[in-house]
C-alpha cells in the first residue's frame, strides 16, 4: 500500500483512550473554520471485528464504514469540506492488527493522555461497574 500526500492539507491522528476528553478537543477543532473533524473513523469496523456489544452497535455498522482500506482512503484523501486542516479522533485500541500501519505516515499522530487517576474516576462517574 503506498500512501501519499502531497498537498498543503495539515492532517492530525488525535490517538486517545477512552475517558481522556478526546470528545471536547475534537469539538474544540471542529469550531475553527479551517478544519474538518472526523470522530472514531475505525469504531464500526472495530465493532463489527471484535463482536463487542457497545449501544448501538448495529446501527453503527450499518451505517459507518467497515473496510479499513476505504477508512484510511478517506482519512489520506482530500479534506472535507475542502478544509485546509483534518482533525481526526482516534481511538487506539480501534486500530486492529489486520489494519496496515503504511499510512499513519501521511498524517501528524498526536496522543492525548489524560492523568489515569482523572481517567478512573471519570469511568466511575459514567459506568456502575466498570470493567478492563
Amino acid at each position: 500500500m503506498q500512501i501519499r500526500s502531497d498537498d498543503q492539507s495539515i492532517r492530525i491522528a488525535m490517538w486517545s483512550g477512552p475517558r481522556n476528553i478526546s470528545t471536547a478537543m475534537m469539538r474544540a477543532w471542529g469550531n475553527r473554520p479551517d478544519t474538518a473533524v472526523i470522530d472514531e473513523p475505525f469504531y464500526a469496523l472495530y465493532l463489527k471485528a471484535t463482536g463487542k456489544r457497545h449501544p448501538g452497535a448495529d446501527e453503527v455498522i450499518a451505517n459507518d464504514e467497515t473496510d479499513w482500506r476505504k477508512i484510511v482512503a478517506r482519512l489520506t484523501g482530500q479534506v472535507p469540506g475542502g478544509k485546509r486542516i483534518f482533525f481526526q479522533k482516534q481511538m487506539t485500541h480501534h486500530l486492529l492488527p489486520e489494519i496496515d500501519r503504511q499510512w499513519l505516515g501521511a498524517v501528524t499522530n498526536c496522543f492525548l493522555i489524560r492523568d489515569p487517576r482523572e481517567v478512573i474516576i471519570s469511568y466511575l462517574k459514567k459506568r456502575e461497574n466498570p470493567d478492563l
